[in-house]
């Protein structure tokens, strides 16, 4: 049940926005109620772990990266951030085992079956039901989620992708931009004319997933979304995808 009231704000705000009611093609009160919903429920954030690699018989995430496993770090640097409401969607036992015992407070997604990343996304959108924050359980960034946010919200984006530059895209997939605007991924491109690579940590309205599956790269299925930004970061980051990778 909604209830109807009047409230009183500065011109300049209300300007802001009808804007963000006119980019996003719904009516104003839309938008004040979701600002608000935003500011009440905190963003909540999704650590992918669906069909992830293995070194030695154990899950990436689960690796020891200076002296915990790595998917303890991800938490940490959640938490840093102010995000207390995470969830990890995986199908695999050992990680669903290890947040059971020691991170209770964790929201778990189980699958039995193998999925993929596209289709852990929408799953996710349809109990969160509003924007969230997604990143690969692989990765370690340090981008600053506030900062992401406010990107997000100024922009009236459906999704926003943090990228870095990397001397070889080749190896990860390049974005080609247009202003802020992410125009298309290339996948693994030898001539790839861009440097701008997506780090695995990404904002994303609830709404856009609908086409989501879980075949292929995620990258590549994101790329029908029209409204995505690609929000630049140089700040520490770092992928693992061999033991090498986790050594300090």
């Amino acid at each position: 049940m909604k209830d109807k009231i009047s409230i009183t704000v500065e011109q300049s705000i209300l300007a802001d926005i009808d804007a963000l009611a006119k980019a996003k093609k719904i009516n104003r009160s839309k938008i004040i109620e979701s600002i608000l919903e935003k500011e009440m429920h905190k963003t909540p954030a999704l650590i992918l772990t669906v069909g992830q690699d293995t070194i030695d018989g154990k899950e990436l995430c689960l690796h020891t990266y200076k002296g915990a496993p790595l998917i303890d770090a991800q938490i940490a640097y959640l938490h840093d951030n102010g995000i207390h409401d995470i969830h990890v969607h995986t199908d695999s036992s050992n990680i669903m085992n290890y947040i059971s015992k020691h991170h209770p407070d964790v929201n778990l997604i189980y699958t039995a079956s193998k999925t993929g990343n596209g289709g852990a996304l929408k799953d996710c959108a349809r109990k969160l039901q509003r924007p969230f924050i997604f990143m690969y359980g692989n990765i370690l960034p340090s981008t600053r989620l506030a900062s992401l946010e406010t990107f997000m919200r100024k922009d009236a984006s459906d999704l926003v992708m943090v990228l870095r530059s990397m001397k070889n895209p080749s190896k990860y997939g390049s974005a080609v931009m247009q202003g802020t605007q992410i125009l298309k991924f290339k996948e693994k491109d030898k001539d790839a004319s861009t440097h701008l690579i997506f780090t695995g940590l990404g904002m994303i309205e609830p709404e856009c997933v609908k086409n989501l599956d879980d075949s292929g790269k995620l990258e590549l299925q994101l790329d029908d979304i029209k409204r995505k930004h690609g929000f630049i970061d140089e700040s520490n980051w770092r992928s693992f995808k061999t033991a090498k990778d986790f050594l300090d």
